[in-house]
Parts: C-alpha cells; structure tokens; sequence
C-alpha cells in the first residue's frame, strides 16, 4: 500500500520521460529524496533536465552497478520499462516496493476516474471524449498515455472535475485501484515481441479487477477478447455496437444513427455521416465516446457537437498534403498489421502503401487480402523489409524495398500519379530509425514537404 506521504522517502525513479519528470515534479513537492535512473547518456536527456532544474535531485545514474540499493524505500518505473527488465533486478533483489505514475495517481486523485484502453482507438476515443466535454463546457481534466503526466493535474482536481485517462497496457500492470468507468475498446494481437498472447489478455483486464458493483465496465460489443472478462468483473456492463442495439451503452441503428442507451431510455445522438474521421473502426470510437460520457450525464447536443468538431488526431489517417490530386496520409501510430488493415479499410482510392519499421512479430492476418484489394503498389523500408518481402512475395502485389522511410517516401511521390493515395502505415514499430511513432510521422510529412518544395524549383 503506498504511504499517504514520501516526505525523507529515499525513492529510485526509472526512466525520465513525461512520467519520470511527471513522477520528479510531484514527490519533489512531497520533499522526497529522489535518485534517478536512466539508461540514456546524459546529454540525450538535457531537455529533461531543463524541465526539472528547479527541484532537488539526490543523484543520477545511467548504470545499476555498484548502487547500494538496501537504502531505497520505493521505487517508480516509466511505462516503457517492461517489469521483466534486467535494469529492475536490483528492486527485485532487494524487496523494495514498486509503484508507478499511474497507480500513484489511482491513489491520491479526490475524484472517480475515467479509464480508457484498447489496443487500438484509446487515443481517438480519449479525444473525442475530450472533444465533448469541452463542447459541455464541463469540469474535467485529462491526462496519461495521450502525452499528459497525471500527477501534475492533482491539484486542480475538485470532487466534481471528471478526470479522464488513456491508459497503455503497461500504464495497467501496477495498478492497485481501478478507474470507476473502465472502457476497453478492443484487444487484438499487439506487443508480442515482449509478451504472450496470454499475458498481454491479462494486463487488459486489469483495467477492471479492482471494481465494484458501483462501477462500470464498457465493453465492445463485437470485441470477443474483452468478452470474456464480464464473467470476472464485479462492474455493470455496458456495451457498443455498430452490428445490434444494445440495452445499456451506445449503438448504431438501422437508419445510420448513433444512439445512447442509459436507465431505459434511448436517445439519438446524431447520424453516422456527420462524423469527419474516416473509417469504421471510427464509428466504433465515436460509440465508445458516446457511452462514457452518457454515464458522465452530458447532454446530448454537446454530445453531437463534440463528436462533429473532432478533426481526428495526429499520426492516425491524417491527410497531410494534396499535391498534383495525390492525397498523402500519415497513419504512423499504425504499429501492427491489424492497425494498418483498419486504416486501409477507410480509403477508397488507389493506394501506394509504405510498410516497414521494426517488427513486434504478429501475424499479417487478413492484411494480405486487404493489400490485394486496396493498393496499387507497396513500398517496405526499414529494419522489417526482408520479413515484410517474404509474407508478399508471390501474392500478385506489385513491390518496391527501401532502406529507409526518406527513401521510400521519395519514392512513393515519383511514382504516384493523380488519383493515388500514398499512405503511410507501417504494421511495425519506429524504433529502428525514429524515436518513436510520432517522430517518424513528422519526418514523414519533412520528407513530403521536401520533396515538392525541390520538384517545384526544379
């Protein structure tokens, strides 16, 4: 059980990025004495720094030799530490306490909170919900895996703000409290390089095992995966639907509307074209946004109007440029085939699809298929290219191999011609060449940019 104070706690905080700094900023205020670690090189991590000069730092180390850590009281981890890592054995070894960011929050956060899961759609539903409330003009704050640290809205939450959180499979693996409205949008195969399939299924469902019969479970209702965890929840059910109606939740009806089903009584939101996100699996997260904030008691027409403002989020089917009537589209948050088959699914033109990264070892599942149907060509780059080739080989897909996404992206606008659609989507990580997901969007959009403003002088 974590202490209702850290004050002269000598506390090891992994990892230094927006939970780290989130986690330094808050248990500073505590007066903690906090050591960091963190297994970039220093000079990586002056931005860090600078976001945290003005607190006190007991020390910093990028190695684990040779720290006597019997003298650590509790330890915090960054999400992408997974709780297998050899860089944790020293905590392990000793018995010291782990907590994290997110379970810290659980615990101290005056208010219910609101949690959002999935394998993919948690970013878009979190926005739309976002999006609402702000239409609601409401009392809300809003954080976790959409980029925000927790900690640092603790203190402008009252008992009325509705706290909303995007929560990562690994943001769950710690907590100790649940959110009072849990919704998971769906579980697909995600995130094998590191886990099993079995284990993966089980950090999900740790979104609800900590509820009560007070709380509430949002599920998809076409989502067999999440399912399966109704028979292990204490939490009322609710569900979304595009396929039938549901008796609590949202659903889309015959006529194309969106509807919101709460305390028997049943109201039509808005109808599907008004939403400007492409593709199905939006119209799953606009229901999904539905249901939430019909158990938050916002009104309808904000509820419409949140949802017809939403513009979509960066890196996810975002049109970045039309050139020549080339559409080009960056979908970098598209880490996994099923991802990329989704995003594929909502474009009706002729698509040259750019394909590559690091793979997470999953299977290609109805891509293929899709591929066939959707593009005119596919471009593989990066560190997962030769694995990409042999899945397409002898599939009747045309195919070019790249090194690199600036290679490959240069390549895609030589060969499109007005119609085309050039999409990035990759089925894989960015690790192999960016940071993360969103660096290699943005370099995606550079190397567009780039690519006409020479072509144009030229």
């Amino acid at each position: 059980m974590l202490p209702k104070t850290f004050k002269n706690k000598k506390i090891a905080i992994f990892g230094l990025g927006i939970e780290g700094i989130d986690l330094v900023k808050y248990l500073s205020e505590e007066k903690a004495i906090i050591t960091i670690f963190d297994q970039k090189e220093k000079i990586k991590l002056n931005k860090a720094f600078a976001e945290i000069k003005k607190y006190k730092i007991n020390a910093f180390h990028k190695e684990i030799d040779n720290i006597n850590f019997k003298n650590f009281d509790w330890a915090f981890i960054s999400q992408g530490i997974p709780l297998n890592s050899t860089y944790l054995e020293p905590i392990y070894n000793n018995n010291i306490p782990l907590s994290s960011m997110t379970d810290l929050f659980f615990n101290r956060c005056i208010s219910p909170i609101v949690g959002i899961s999935g394998s993919s759609g948690k970013t878009t539903t979190t926005s739309m919900v976002d999006s609402i409330l702000k239409e609601a003009n409401a009392n809300y704050s809003i954080g976790g895996n959409i980029g925000i640290g927790l900690l640092g809205l603790i203190n402008k939450i009252n008992n009325d703000t509705k706290v909303i959180t995007e929560l990562s499979h690994s943001q769950l693996q710690l907590l100790s409290k649940n959110p009072s409205i849990s919704c998971i949008t769906n579980i697909t195969p995600n995130h094998l390089d590191n886990f099993s399939w079995e284990e993966y299924v089980s950090l999900k469902k740790r979104i609800t095992i900590f509820q009560n019969k007070d709380d509430h479970l949002i599920l998809n209702k076409e989502d067999t995966v999440s399912n399966q965890f109704i028979n292990e929840t204490k939490a009322q059910i609710s569900y979304f639907s595009i396929k039938n109606k549901v008796e609590k939740g949202a659903y889309l009806d015959k006529n194309g509307f969106l509807c919101s089903v709460n305390n028997d009584t049943e109201i039509q939101i808005m109808h599907v074209d008004e939403i400007k996100v492409r593709g199905k699996h939006n119209i799953y997260n606009a229901l999904a946004a539905i249901s939430i904030t019909s158990l938050l008691n916002i009104d309808a027409v904000s509820c419409r109007q949140g949802i017809i403002q939403f513009q979509g989020v960066d890196h996810r089917i975002k049109t970045i440029l039309v050139k020549n009537n080339v559409e080009f589209i960056n979908d970098s948050i598209a880490t996994t085939p099923e991802r990329t088959n989704t995003g594929l699914k909502a474009l009706d033109k002729d698509v040259i699809l750019l394909l590559g990264g690091r793979d997470k070892n999953l299977e290609f599942g109805d891509l293929i298929a899709t591929i066939q149907k959707k593009c005119k060509a596919v471009i593989v780059f990066g560190e997962s290219r030769k694995k990409f080739i042999q899945e397409l080989t002898n599939k009747k897909i045309t195919m070019y191999e790249e090194q690199t996404l600036e290679k490959a992206t240069i390549l895609a606008c030589k060969i499109a011609i007005a119609g085309d659609c050039v999409f990035l989507s990759p089925g894989a990580t960015s690790f192999d060449e960016f940071e993360n997901f969103s660096q290699r969007g943005d370099k995606f959009k550079h190397y567009v940019t780039d690519f006409f403003q020479i072509s144009d002088k030229g």
